[in-house]
C-alpha cells in the first residue's frame, strides 16, 4: 500500500524519478501476493496471473513512452487490451452464466462506452483512434462482466469495486491524455 501511495504522490507532484522507481514494482508485488494467496484450485488463477503480467508489460511500455524512449503507446494499449480480455474471461468464469445476465445493465454500459468514445475519439490522434476505441469497448465489457458477477453472486462486490476503480482510473487517464 505504501508503494502505491508513493506512486500516486509521484504522479500528482510530477516527480518522474519517483514514478519510474515505484511503477515497475507495483504489479510484480501484486503477482507475488496473488500467486501465494490464491488457492491452487482457483479456476481463474492462471489467466488472472497472465492478465497481471500483460498489465505490467503495458505499464512498462507506457512508462518508456512517457520517458521519451520510443513510441510505445500502441504497444501499451495492446498489452492492456490483452489484460481486459483476460479479466473479462476471469469474471465470466466466476459467474458462469450467459454473457447477457441483465439487459438493463448491458444497455447502461453500452451507452456509457458510446458516450466515452464519442467524447474521446475526436480529440485523439487519428493513428490512435482504433486502438483507443477498441480498448474502451474491451474495458467496458470487463465492467459489465463484473456487474454480471455481482448480480449472480452479491458476495463478489469487491471485484465490482475493483472493476469500477479500474474503469474510472483509465477514463481519467484518457480524459487527461486526449
Amino acid at each position: 500500500i505504501l508503494l502505491s501511495v508513493t506512486n500516486v504522490i509521484g504522479e500528482q507532484i510530477g516527480d518522474s524519478r519517483l514514478v519510474v522507481f515505484t511503477k515497475p514494482l507495483l504489479i510484480p508485488i501484486l503477482i507475488i501476493w496473488f500467486g501465494f494467496s490464491a488457492n491452487e484450485k482457483c479456476r481463474v488463477r492462471v489467466p488472472f496471473m497472465i492478465a497481471l503480467f500483460a498489465a505490467w508489460f503495458g505499464d512498462m511500455a507506457l512508462l518508456l513512452h512517457d520517458q521519451q524512449m520510443g513510441n510505445l503507446f500502441i504497444t501499451g494499449i495492446v498489452f492492456f487490451a490483452v489484460t481486459q480480455v483476460l479479466y473479462t474471461y476471469c469474471l465470466y468464469r466466476l459467474h458462469g452464466k450467459s454473457f447477457f445476465v441483465n439487459r438493463w445493465w448491458f444497455l447502461f454500459v453500452s451507452v456509457l462506452v458510446i458516450l466515452v468514445i464519442s467524447y474521446i475519439l475526436p480529440k485523439t490522434e487519428s493513428s490512435y483512434r482504433l486502438p483507443v476505441a477498441t480498448y474502451s469497448i474491451l474495458i467496458s465489457i470487463m465492467l459489465y462482466q463484473a456487474i454480471s458477477l455481482v448480480i449472480v453472486n452479491p458476495n463478489a462486490r469487491v471485484l465490482l469495486y475493483g472493476a469500477i476503480l479500474f474503469y474510472v482510473s483509465d477514463l481519467m487517464i484518457a480524459l487527461s491524455t486526449f
